[in-house]
């Protein structure tokens, strides 16, 4: 399993718009299973997907918080073979919320090494 990180704390930068459409091609042209992990408050790449991440529960907070397993998070696109984690506003308590944990930086990574090989 290949992990791609888009990561850059400037706001601007293309890193959804690259994500999501990096994502799409793999997906339709490449035929991979591709997941999509949203750690944007704006939840633009829900809404790149087409998804209405205001309404969305559960999202990547619940998921990283351990109060949601994967399946019930992940949702399904119009693009075969690609899925999103969605995130919102709802994002923005979680550094708060872990910043008493120890593993707070190692969550994201502990989730996606536990996914099975062919998701």
């Amino acid at each position: 399993m290949r992990r791609i990180a888009f990561i850059n704390e400037k706001g601007g930068t293309c890193k959804t718009t690259l994500c999501v459409n990096m994502g799409a091609w793999l997906a339709r042209r490449c035929g991979r299973r591709v997941l999509v992990v949203d750690l944007d408050t704006q939840g633009h790449a829900g809404k790149s997907l087409g998804v209405d991440v205001r309404a969305v529960a559960p999202t990547v907070r619940e998921l990283l918080l351990g109060e949601a397993s994967l399946d019930e998070v992940a949702l399904s696109t119009a693009v075969p073979g690609l899925d999103l984690v969605p995130a919102n506003k709802a994002f923005a308590s979680f550094p708060v919320e872990v910043a008493h944990r120890q593993d707070r930086a190692e969550r994201l990574r502990a989730m996606i090494e536990r996914l099975p090989r062919d998701r």
